[in-house]
C-alpha cells in the first residue's frame, strides 16, 4: 500500500507543478498565432473572400515576386509564396477551389527550382509549420516543430514577437493586399557569385524530386480541367549568370515536363520565359527574382497570354 500511496503523492505533486506550466506554454502558443502573418491571411481572404477572385496565382517565391495580381486585366490573388513546392500548389488549390466560385484561369510558375525541390527536404522545411498551422495542411507535418510556433526560434525570440505585437502593433504580414509583393528589393548584388550559388541552391539532390513533380503538376491540371479552368504556367526569367550554371538534365526536365501537360483544347498552356530577351539585369533584384521593374515587365506579359487563352 505504501509504494502506491508514495506514487499517488508523486503524481499529484507533478501534476500540480506542470500544469501551469502546461497552461503558460499554451497561452504562449495562442499568442504566437494570433500575430498576422502572411499565411494565415491568404488562407483567410481565400476561403472567406474567395467569391471577388478570378485568377489564382501559384507557385514560389518566382511568381511571389514576379506577379502582380491587380494588373493582370481580372481579379487576381497571389497565393505564390518562397520555397512552396508543388506539392503545396497542389494542396492548397484542393482547399481553395471549390471557396472560388468565379475563377476564370490558374497561373502557375513551373521552373528550374520548383521541379527540383521538395520543401520538407530542403533546408527551407521550417516553412512547413506556417501551411500546417495557418493553411489546414495538417497531415503534411511529421516533426513536432511542424505543429508548434513554440518549437520554431529561441525563447527570446518568441517573447519578443509576443511583446512587439502586443504594445506596438508589430506582425509579420508582408503581402499585398491581393497577396505577393511587387518585386524583390535587395542592393549590391554580384550576380556571378549569387547566379553560382542560386544555380545550386536549386539543383536538385534526388532524381525523385523529379517524378513527385510530374504527379504533383499531373494533379493541378486534372483539378483544372475537372472545373474547366484554364491554366497558364510559366518558366520565370533568369539572368544570364544564373542560366549558364544549370544542370541540362534538370533545365530539360524542367522545360519538358510543363510542355508535356499542355494541352490547347483544354486551354493548358505553358510559356518559358527564362531567357526571354525582353529582360536585362536592370530588370533583375538578385540572379534568378526579379525587382518592381522586371515584375511590371512580367506581369503585363502574364496579362497578354492570359487574355489570349480566356478570350479562345
Amino acid at each position: 500500500l505504501l509504494p502506491v500511496l508514495t506514487m499517488s503523492w508523486f503524481l499529484h505533486r507533478s501534476l500540480r507543478f506542470a500544469l501551469p506550466v502546461l497552461m503558460l506554454l499554451a497561452l504562449v502558443e495562442f499568442a504566437l498565432r494570433r500575430i498576422p502573418n502572411n499565411y494565415a491571411y491568404i488562407d483567410d481572404q481565400l476561403l472567406d473572400h474567395g467569391d471577388s477572385v478570378e485568377v489564382l496565382i501559384l507557385g514560389n517565391s518566382h511568381a511571389y515576386n514576379g506577379v502582380n495580381p491587380t494588373q493582370l486585366g481580372y481579379r487576381g490573388f497571389n497565393a505564390a509564396h518562397p520555397s512552396q513546392d508543388h506539392r503545396l500548389d497542389h494542396l492548397l488549390l484542393k482547399r481553395y477551389i471549390d471557396h472560388l466560385p468565379h475563377l476564370k484561369a490558374i497561373v502557375l510558375s513551373t521552373s528550374y527550382a520548383s521541379i527540383g525541390k521538395q520543401m520538407d527536404q530542403d533546408k527551407e522545411s521550417w516553412r512547413l509549420k506556417n501551411y500546417v498551422i495557418y493553411m489546414g495542411q495538417y497531415g503534411q507535418g511529421r516533426a513536432a516543430k511542424d505543429h508548434l510556433e513554440l518549437l520554431n526560434g529561441r525563447a527570446s525570440d518568441l517573447l519578443r514577437s509576443i511583446h512587439g505585437n502586443w504594445f506596438h502593433g508589430r506582425n509579420n504580414l508582408t503581402v499585398q493586399p491581393w497577396g505577393g509583393v511587387l518585386g524583390k528589393t535587395r542592393d549590391n548584388v554580384d550576380f556571378e557569385l549569387d547566379g553560382i550559388k542560386a544555380a545550386d541552391r536549386h539543383h536538385a539532390r534526388s532524381p525523385l524530386t523529379f517524378a513527385t513533380s510530374l504527379k504533383e503538376l499531373e494533379a493541378i491540371v486534372r483539378i483544372a480541367k475537372q472545373h474547366r479552368t484554364p491554366v497558364l504556367m510559366f518558366a520565370p526569367p533568369g539572368h544570364s549568370l544564373y542560366r549558364r550554371h544549370l544542370h541540362a538534365t534538370q533545365l530539360a526536365l524542367s522545360q519538358r515536363i510543363p510542355r508535356g501537360l499542355a494541352s490547347p483544347s483544354d486551354r493548358i498552356m505553358y510559356v518559358d520565359l527564362l531567357a526571354d530577351p525582353r529582360f536585362d539585369t536592370d530588370d533583375f533584384s538578385d540572379a534568378d527574382h526579379l525587382n518592381a521593374a522586371g515584375n511590371r515587365k512580367l506581369t503585363s506579359i502574364i496579362a497578354s497570354k492570359l487574355d489570349s487563352i480566356l478570350r479562345q
